[in-house]
């Protein structure tokens, strides 16, 4: 196995997907919208629209109540 220095081991880390980025890229695919759009979901900016809130509650096994609480 190579011996990896400090910066090709930082390089390696910065190329990782987050956990944060794994869900939204997981949302994409289960909403067939873009990232943007689902991180706009998640910051409260807007709502998706009720058939993707069905098809995400499905996913998850919980209601669409649980998942979009009212503020």
């Amino acid at each position: 196995m190579k011996q990896l220095s400090l910066r090709e081991r930082f390089i390696e880390a910065k190329m990782k997907i987050s956990p944060a980025q794994e869900f939204i890229n997981e949302i994409s695919k289960i909403s067939h919208r873009k990232d943007a759009t689902v991180r706009r979901w998640l910051y409260g900016v807007s709502e998706p629209d009720e058939f993707i809130k069905a098809t995400l509650a499905e996913h998850y096994g919980t209601s669409i109540e649980v998942l979009f609480p009212k503020a």
